[in-house]
This record gives C-alpha cells, structure tokens and sequence, in this order.
C-alpha cells in the first residue's frame, strides 16, 4: 500500500508539473509568477513515512523491535516514488537488493547464537546437593535443541551456595524457560546474566 501511495503521489507530481508547464507555454505573462519544485511532493512523503516508520520502532526488555519493519516501510516508499516518476531500472536494483540483504539478514539471525552466563546465589548450604543437582537436570532439560550448557560450577560459602551456568542459546535469556523457571523457584535469591 506504501508502494502504490507513493507511486501515486509521484505520478501525480509529474502530472501536476505538465499541467502547469501547459498553462505556461499558452501564457507567458505567468512564467514569472508560477515556480515548480519537482521535489515537493516526494520529500513530503518520505519524511512522512519517516515519522510514521519512527512509531513502529520500540525499545522493549533491553530489545530493540520494529527497526526492521520501519527501514522496509521506507525502502518501499521509495521504491514506489522511483517507480511513479519513470526509473524501472533503479526501483529494481533497489528491490533485488533489498531482498538480498533481508535473506542474508534472516540467515544470520537463524545461526546467531549468545554465550549466556548466569550466577544465581541460593541459601540453605544444608540443601546443596539436594538443589544443585536438580537444579543441572532441569536446566539441561530447558534448553533447546541448539541450546547447550558450557559448564555447571558450584561454589559453597559460609550460609549461602553459587552456582555459575554458561550455556549457549539463540534466544535472550528473559523470554527463556529457564527464566520462567529460575524466577518460579523459591530458593533462588538472585540471578544475574552476562551475554558474552
């Protein structure tokens, strides 16, 4: 719809511009009072979009979203002013181009895995191994398939028992199951997490 709407407003610019170029040649008195900027229109709409492509855009969780979604709202704005003022080759260079970099883009976030180190502080040291241990099975079991742990140490402290897991995972640790899980547990008196 971006696209069309822009592709409209460009023929529209083209047209308007012959329009008045018409009105011109059959009176010369207005050449001096009529001007034309050929680039009025296309510049409205791109810094409309722009504002528009802005509101998408959300810093949610320590997560930026939207960002993607808001660049293509204005490539394709762009693409459809190319492709209204007459330049078929540029808005497919653009288009091909785009798709190109959104396939690689798609790829890479697919093979894109985080090296997630958490420490979690328990109490109760007369029941480390009674968590500890359950607490390793139930993290493994956690995880997904490309998730992995890295290493499980545990150390023990006068009242109060640390546990370090490094694992690998492809998704932030707060949309986890093992946050759900972590944060569930009565036990656990803090977490925290380093994305290495």
């Amino acid at each position: 719809m971006l696209c069309l709407a822009a592709c409209t407003i460009s023929i529209l610019q083209i047209q308007s511009i012959d329009i008045l170029v018409d009105i011109v040649k059959q009176n010369n008195t207005l050449s001096s009072i009529i001007s034309v900027d050929i680039t009025r229109y296309g510049a409205q709409v791109i810094s409309g979009v722009g504002f528009l492509g802005a509101g998408i855009i959300v810093f949610k969780e320590r997560k930026v979203s939207g960002l993607t979604t808001a660049v293509m709202m204005w490539n394709v704005t762009v693409i459809g002013l190319v492709i209204g003022m007459g330049f078929l080759t540029i808005a497919f260079v653009n288009l091909g181009a785009t798709m190109v970099i959104l396939v690689v883009a798609q790829v890479k976030r697919k093979n894109n895995r985080k090296k997630i180190s958490l420490t979690l502080l328990l109490s109760n040291t007369e029941e480390q191994q009674t968590v500890t241990s359950p607490l390793y099975e139930k993290s493994e079991s956690l995880l997904g398939k490309e998730e992995q742990i890295v290493s499980f140490i545990v150390e023990n402290f006068k009242n109060k028992q640390v546990v370090k897991l490094t694992y690998y995972s492809k998704e932030d640790f707060w949309k986890s199951n093992l946050h759900a899980y972590f944060m569930n547990q009565g036990k656990i008196k803090s977490v925290v997490i380093e994305t290495l």
